[in-house]
């Protein structure tokens, strides 16, 4: 069985499905609508976030996010019956993503978001398809057992990565 062609899919199909019924904008216009209209789609995305969205040695945007995104596309174009739907490419960072889906420059956000709930109150999300937690690494006999335990202590860190990560719209 394959499983990672058949995973990738359903998270496009469940994707696309969000894509579907959303507001571009503050139009009211559906984003597939807006889509179908203008024969084109503009997708956010992350230069730097590898291994999800970066921009690679040639320039083009790559990534497991971008994989996921391209079959939303495949899908769009299947949908709106438009093979040559036009796709524009528009980087987003960290701080201005949220913003970019909310007023419609960008139809979907394919990067790393982590799906808070004050967030879903600003856009709607795909299913998530990536988690990681954080953990304590400590000598057995150090007495940290948590992170309150930490409180006045030395500690050091590696660069955050973010904890999980779905695509916005």
């Amino acid at each position: 069985m394959k499983t990672k062609p058949l995973l990738a899919s359903a998270l496009a199909l469940a994707a696309l499905s969000l894509v579907m019924g959303a507001s571009y904008g503050q139009d009211g216009q559906t984003t597939l609508a807006k889509i179908q209209a203008v024969n084109l789609i503009a997708i956010g995305h992350r230069e730097t976030s590898v291994p999800f969205s970066y921009v690679d040695a040639n320039n083009n945007v790559v990534g497991f996010s971008q994989d996921l995104c391209n079959k939303v596309i495949d899908a769009v174009k299947a949908r709106t019956k438009h093979p040559d739907l036009r796709v524009r490419f528009i980087p987003v960072t960290s701080q201005n993503r949220i913003s970019t889906v909310q007023n419609g420059t960008v139809g979907l956000e394919c990067g790393v978001t982590t799906n808070l709930t004050s967030r879903q109150n600003q856009v709607a999300f795909s299913d998530t398809f990536f988690v990681a937690t954080t953990r304590l690494l400590t000598k057995k006999d150090s007495g940290i057992k948590d992170f309150p335990d930490l409180a006045g202590k030395t500690v050091v860190t590696i660069r955050a990565r973010p904890p999980s990560a779905s695509c916005a719209r």
